[in-house]
């Protein structure tokens, strides 16, 4: 599944951030499918973070458009890290 994913990612958009999300999160689709119950909150990210930093690796973006990503420059993973926590403070939790 996993293999999958990546494949089908870097033939359409040959980018370590496509394809290190689309396997990160086909793999948690995957495991959300067999839990009984919702993860907590944190799994979310902390989850994606385990997944998809490993294959993006330092691959270098820079922010476009969005407010949020204005002067960011480095790999998704790391966006997601240091911003979608701080948004868990101005929304209501699931936890």
């Amino acid at each position: 599944m996993a293999a999958d994913a990546a494949l089908f990612a870097a033939a359409t958009y040959n980018d370590f951030a496509a394809i290190s999300s689309a396997v990160a999160f086909t793999l948690m689709l995957a495991e959300l499918l067999t839990m009984s119950v919702a993860p907590p909150q944190s799994w979310w990210v902390n989850h994606y973070l385990e997944l998809s930093a490993p294959l993006e690796g330092r691959a270098i973006y820079t922010g476009r458009g969005a407010p949020a990503a204005a002067g960011y420059s480095g790999p998704v993973w790391r966006f997601v890290e240091n911003n979608v926590p701080l948004s868990f403070l101005y929304s209501p939790g699931t936890d």
